[in-house]
């Protein structure tokens, strides 16, 4: 009695394959895309991810301004604060510490410069998202959207600015009292 496979015409020594041609696939495709069709934009999805840009332009601009505040005040944020392993040597801190200091700063640099070309790409994704949706509203419901969403990026600016303020003031007294780095003095914190 003859097998499935056998009567089949399938080929158990090796895998057969089955070849589509570029003119099948054309005759086959539909000819619309789902870019195509009517978006339904709900007005609170497009607000939310319009304050959303607008709120990661703000962080990115702080960022790169209060860096480089620090830097051009020669200042190491807590944040680039290290430990060292040698904290008894003081011959060894002195060397650390100045390592760290310069690495800080070219870090700071190297920092600022990312946040720059990452602002500039979060803005122009602004104005592409700005741009695609002013489309798809009427002028009225598009300027109660962006009033919505300017008054909640104004907030959100409010609170940010005052907790990098305090950051800027404590790293400020940290110099003024001549502990930047904790650990030369022996005492034990969260920041070095």
């Amino acid at each position: 009695m003859e097998g499935f496979m056998e009567r089949s015409g399938i080929n158990t020594e090796y895998a057969e394959t089955w070849h589509v041609s570029e003119a099948d696939a054309d005759r086959v495709l539909w000819s619309s895309t789902q870019s195509d069709l009517p978006m339904n934009a709900d007005i609170k999805d497009i607000s939310k991810e319009l304050t959303s840009l607008k709120q990661k332009v703000v962080d990115l601009d702080l960022h790169g301004l209060f860096l480089s505040d620090y830097y051009r005040a020669k200042k190491i944020p807590r944040g680039f604060r290290i430990r060292t392993i040698g904290r008894l040597n003081p011959e060894c801190c002195k060397k650390w510490t100045g390592v760290l200091n310069r690495c800080s700063l070219n870090l700071m640099v190297l920092v600022i410069e990312e946040v720059s070309t990452e602002l500039t790409k979060a803005r122009k994704s602004l104005l592409e998202f700005e741009h695609e949706h002013a489309a798809l509203l009427s002028a009225e419901t598009l300027q109660d959207v962006i009033l919505i969403s300017n008054t909640q990026v104004d907030n959100y600016k409010k609170d940010l600015l005052p907790f990098k303020s305090e950051k800027l003031r404590r790293v400020n007294e940290d110099y003024s009292t001549h502990r930047v780095y904790r650990w030369l003095s022996g005492e034990r914190s969260y920041y070095p």
